[in-house]
């Protein structure tokens, strides 16, 4: 594959910080009306960010994509990533299958070994060593392939996800088993150092590196004059933040995008702030959508 495959544009809620169905419900379906691709969302019960007192968080990643299924019609769903630790991979696989049913075949498995060691303990399950955690990712992928594979209605399986910053057995996880390979929150050398490693993991397991999608999970702040995104605005300079006006927030992205990631999540942290989606839907999405990911190699 070379470099004619477009860009996609989808957002992925971090709920956590304490939004509630119905306002998951809103961005979900004003990201519909707005024309973006997909929502996914992350699979956490605790607020993960620094200084952060909420507690434990009432919604759950597949409840609401079950819920999302049966109220939205076009845009994708998925999770972002679904910690492998928190449900056995028959449970897993029965819950994704009947929701990628619910929503007549709009849904994508995106699964990661987990890190979040204070969840860890809220939950009750022990944080392992990398080593075992990593084990743990890679059965469950087996088990959910062979489960789906051995359904009966032989409906096609959801695109499967894999995730995380790790450059060896992560991309290497990915080459084996995913369809998509996700990096959170990186630089551009942090991008393309991650996207190189996965072709490398590809052509190692025998797989041709153009089979395997490349995308990134970043923040946007996007200014308009109008205040859409000045809010969180503090945050411009973190790792995996894209700040500016839209033509700046395009020229960024187009970085991404030269590397071969054709898939960009937009991080949803504030969910009183649909001007901001607005914002990026008129001045961002058109420009993204022209872009070309860059040649596989």
């Amino acid at each position: 594959m070379t470099g004619g495959s477009g860009v996609q544009f989808y957002l992925s809620m971090e709920p956590q910080c304490g939004a509630t169905y119905a306002q998951q419900l809103r961005v979900a379906q004003a990201a519909e009306e707005l024309g973006f691709g997909g929502v996914f969302r992350s699979d956490h019960f605790l607020d993960h960010r620094p200084g952060s007192t909420a507690g434990t968080v009432t919604t759950d990643v597949w409840v609401t994509l079950a819920g999302l299924a049966r109220e939205t019609r076009r845009i994708r769903l998925g999770s972002l990533l679904t910690c492998a630790a928190y449900r056995p991979p028959t449970v897993l696989a029965a819950m994704v299958a009947q929701v990628d049913d619910m929503s007549a075949g709009r849904v994508e498995l995106g699964l990661g070994a987990g890190w979040f060691a204070a969840e860890h303990e809220a939950l009750g399950i022990p944080l392992r060593a990398a080593r075992e955690r990593f084990a743990v990712l890679e059965e469950q992928l087996q088990i959910v392939r062979r489960l789906w594979r051995e359904r009966p209605d032989r409906r096609p399986m959801p695109p499967l996800v894999v995730g995380g910053r790790g450059t060896r057995r992560t991309p290497l996880i990915a080459a084996r088993y995913a369809d998509e390979h996700n990096i959170a929150r990186p630089s551009v050398q942090d991008a393309r150092t991650a996207v190189e490693a996965a072709r490398r993991a590809c052509r190692t397991v025998g797989r041709d590196p153009a089979s395997l999608r490349h995308s990134v999970l970043l923040r946007l702040h996007c200014t308009g004059g109008s205040g859409a995104g000045e809010r969180g605005a503090g945050e411009r300079g973190a790792a995996g933040t894209v700040a500016g006006d839209p033509s700046q927030v395009v020229e960024r992205l187009a970085a991404y995008a030269a590397l071969g990631v054709t898939r960009v999540y937009h991080q949803v942290v504030d969910f009183g702030d649909l001007r901001h989606l607005e914002l990026l839907a008129r001045e961002v999405l058109p420009a993204v959508l022209a872009m070309k990911g860059g040649e596989s190699r």
